[in-house]
């Protein structure tokens, strides 16, 4: 793809770095088709830049969040990432281990339309 093909911008990076997220359920994969640019009626996983000095995990999340609720789970609650992802906002994050309910309790919030408010 040319250098236009891939929006440059003097604000990025010159190498465009970007991320590429695949969600599966099973065997099963979410695909999106691409209606412009050279990819125009691929198929491709969910993805895109990253901005200058933002981390591939913030980034991944960023272009998920639109669409899909997103459930951070880590046995890290220091990593400066996870603190960058929540930034974001309508994230949840889960410290590992945790409980069953716990787990429940958090994904009922995830997939609430207004995630945070009272059920």
């Amino acid at each position: 793809m040319s250098l236009d093909g891939q929006r440059a911008d003097p604000d990025r990076y010159t190498l465009v770095p970007r991320t590429l997220t695949f969600l599966f359920q099973a065997d099963q994969v979410l695909l999106l088709k691409v209606d412009r640019g050279g990819w125009a009626g691929l198929y491709n996983g969910i993805g895109g830049h990253l901005e200058q000095g933002e981390d591939p995990l913030t980034a991944a999340v960023r272009e998920l969040r639109p669409a899909f609720p997103v459930l951070l789970v880590s046995g890290y609650d220091t990593m400066r990432m996870v603190d960058n992802v929540l930034a974001l906002g309508r994230v949840r994050f889960l410290r590992k281990p945790f409980t069953r309910e716990e787990l429940f309790a958090v994904l009922a919030d995830v997939v609430r339309p207004n995630p945070g408010a009272q059920a």
